[in-house]
């Protein structure tokens, strides 16, 4: 895989704020964006799947190093800092992160409004030991609360 530019991060083209969240929007893709594009087809090309290409490291190592096909896109100050990010590097697919005091705490795909509405659940729930429950079973969260299936875990 080509390498991602990580030297230069794009400032938002505007911004604007919504029940307490601060969310930011691009004119433009991020940089090495298109290098990344290409690497899919290459991958293609070799019969290989679009996993194959993803960046190396997982969520939190990527987004600890700046890689910039994961963008900061909502963020709200409460109790904790909550941060939504956008990542491009995911096979084409919208995909979010939610973090929490900068620890990841849930992904999702196609469903923005939904990290928004977990992270104030969060606030919401803090006095009743929910973050004691997600340092327990990180997909606490998605598994009980939305009622989703982890693909990753044995019990949901």
């Amino acid at each position: 895989m080509s390498e991602i530019l990580k030297e230069t991060k794009e400032e938002p083209s505007s911004t604007f704020e919504m029940d307490g969240w601060k969310l930011y929007s691009y004119e433009n893709p991020p940089q090495g964006y298109d290098s990344y594009l290409k690497d899919i087809k290459n991958a293609d090309a070799e019969g290989k799947s679009a996993v194959e290409v993803l960046p190396e490291g997982g969520d939190e190592k990527r987004l600890k190093s700046g890689d910039n096909l994961i963008r900061l896109i909502a963020e709200k100050k409460m109790n904790h800092h909550y941060k939504i990010y956008k990542d491009w590097a995911f096979g084409g697919m919208n995909r979010e992160i939610l973090t929490c005091d900068d620890k990841e705490i849930c992904v999702e795909l196609n469903n923005f409004g939904a990290l928004m509405a977990y992270a104030d659940y969060l606030e919401r729930n803090e006095k009743f030991g929910i973050f004691e429950k997600l340092e327990k079973d990180i997909c606490w969260l998605e598994v009980h609360i939305a009622g989703d299936h982890c693909l990753q875990c044995p019990h949901s």
